[in-house]
């Protein structure tokens, strides 16, 4: 499987490619954006950031959203997860995934771990 991080002039959407064939594009949450996109290893999965600032259907201005979402190829979430503790008054703001995936918000740094979604270390950084 690979993925792709918009497609033609689209931004702020994945795509999931099986060889040529597009097998799913979009966002995973309607009315959100895709920002970051890392495909799971060992898996035909991605880890998703949806931009914070574009919040999805039903959730008011200024309210965070769990905007981690791990999708399979075809688009279904697997698992969300949001910031916790102090930081749940706003969204992930950034995600790398090299060895570990790590997200952060405001406050904290977040180990995630990319099987389950549930955090498996918060570190207290500013």
């Amino acid at each position: 499987m690979r993925w792709s991080l918009g497609i033609a002039a689209a931004v702020g959407i994945a795509a999931a490619y099986d060889g040529d064939t597009l097998v799913w594009s979009g966002s995973p949450v309607v009315g959100s954006s895709v920002e970051l996109l890392f495909p799971v290893p060992g898996a035909d999965d991605a880890v998703l950031l949806l931009d914070p600032e574009v919040r999805p259907d039903g959730v008011l201005a200024h309210h965070p959203f769990p905007n981690l979402v791990r999708v399979t190829p075809h688009g279904e979430i697997v698992w969300r997860v949001g910031p916790h503790g102090s930081d749940t008054w706003k969204s992930f703001v950034g995600a790398t995934y090299s060895g570990a995936l790590v997200a952060w918000g405001s406050a904290h740094r977040y180990t995630v771990d990319p099987v389950s979604g549930r955090i498996v270390e918060a570190q207290f950084v500013k």
